[in-house]
C-alpha cells in the first residue's frame, strides 16, 4: 500500500453462515471478470444447487398466505422478525419476478452468461460428451442398440414390456478346460487387454457355434466367422431342447444382408440370450417370414 501511495484502503468484512454461501457470493460478485463460456458454465454447475435454494426462498417470500394455519411466527410477533435462511439483498442480479422463477436464469445471472437458455444448452453440451465417453469405455458397439430399444429394468414401465426384457437364464456357461468339438455352442468372453484393440471384442456376450478346431477355434456368429483362442470362449452346458433349433434359425438370418434394421436389432438381442419367451419368438417368426418373402420376390423377378 505504501508503494502505491495509499495511506488507507477500504475493507469490507463479511460473515457467511456456510462455505456454500461464501462460494455463492464470491462467484456472483466476480461475474464480470474475463472468463470463457465453458468456464462460466462449469461455475454455474457448481452454484446451481444454491441457485435453486435462492429461487425457493424467493418463491416463499412472494407467495401470498391467507390461511390461518400458514401464518408465520413473525406475523404473530412483529417485535421478533424472522431471519432469512438465504439473504436475497446481498447483491443485485437484475432479474424480474418472472425470471427469478427459473433456476437457470438465476445461475446465468450469477456467472454472467446472460440468459438461462444459454446456460441450459451449454450444460447439456458439457455433460453429453462425458457421459458418452463413460458408455464407450464400458459398452460394446452393439449395446447402444440395446440401450435404445430395451427399457430400464428399474423403471415402472418395464413390467409392460416383459416380452423384450432380459429374463434369468437357467442355462449355465463354464470356462473350464473342455475338448472343443465341431457343433459346440459357446459364448464369446474375450478379456480386456489395456491399450490393445481387439475387433472381436464387439461380440462379447454373444453366442456362436464352433465350425472348426485347430490351433484356434472357428466360431460361426452368423454374419462372420471368428478365429478365437480357447480362453476367449465359454462352452454352453446343457442347452434347452429348443435352443439349438432356434439358434440355427438366428444364425441363418444373420447371414442375410437384406434383413431390415429392426430385424437386425431383434436378432442381435436374441443372440445374447440363452432362452426366449413366446413373444420374442413371435418377432423371430415375423423377421423370418419377411426375409423369405423378400427372397421369393427376388427369385420371381
Amino acid at each position: 500500500m505504501l508503494a502505491l501511495g495509499w495511506e488507507k484502503a477500504p475493507v469490507q468484512v463479511c460473515h457467511f453462515e456456510s462455505e456454500d454461501e461464501e462460494l455463492f457470493i464470491l462467484i456472483a460478485e466476480n461475474r464480470q471478470r474475463q472468463q470463457t463460456t465453458v468456464q462460466k458454465i462449469r461455475e454455474g454447475m457448481i452454484v446451481e444447487p444454491l441457485a435453486r435454494k435462492l429461487r425457493n426462498c424467493y418463491a416463499c417470500q412472494t407467495t401470498p398466505r391467507t390461511s390461518d394455519s400458514e401464518i408465520t411466527v413473525s406475523s404473530q410477533n412483529p417485535q421478533h422478525p424472522s431471519m432469512e435462511n438465504f439473504p436475497l439483498a446481498r447483491f443485485n442480479l437484475n432479474l424480474n419476478g418472472k425470471q427469478m422463477q427459473l433456476t437457470e436464469n438465476i445461475v446465468a445471472a450469477i456467472v454472467g452468461l446472460g440468459c438461462g437458455r444459454t446456460y441450459r444448452k451449454g450444460r447439456v453440451a458439457i455433460k453429453t460428451p462425458k457421459q458418452a465417453k463413460i458408455l464407450l469405455k464400458e459398452q460394446t458397439i452393439f449395446n447402444p442398440i440395446d440401450m435404445k430399444a430395451e427399457p430400464d429394468s428399474q423403471s415402472p414401465t418395464s413390467a409392460e414390456n416383459q416380452s423384450l426384457t432380459d429374463k434369468p437364464d437357467d442355462i449355465k456357461t463354464t470356462q473350464q478346460e473342455f475338448t472343443p468339438a465341431i457343433g459346440t455352442w459357446v459364448m464369446i468372453k474375450i478379456p480386456l487387454v489395456p491399450k490393445e484393440r481387439i475387433p472381436q471384442r464387439k461380440w462379447n456376450g454373444f453366442w456362436g457355434r464352433i465350425t472348426a478346431v485347430g490351433m484356434t477355434v472357428k466360431v460361426d456368429m452368423g454374419s462372420e466367422i471368428l478365429s478365437l483362442l480357447l480362453s476367449d470362449v465359454e462352452v454352453i452346458e446343457n442347452p434347452q431342447p429348443d435352443f439349438c433349433q432356434v439358434a440355427e434359425r438366428i444364425l441363418r438370418l444373420q447371414r442375410f444382408d437384406t434383413v431390415h434394421e429392426f430385424g437386425k436389432m431383434i436378432l442381435n438381442r436374441m443372440q445374447k440370450r440363452l432362452s426366449w419367451d413366446a413373444a420374442i419368438l413371435t418377432y423371430l417368426d415375423a423377421v423370418e417370414q419377411i426375409e423369405l418373402a423378400h427372397r421369393a420376390i427376388e427369385q420371381a423377378f
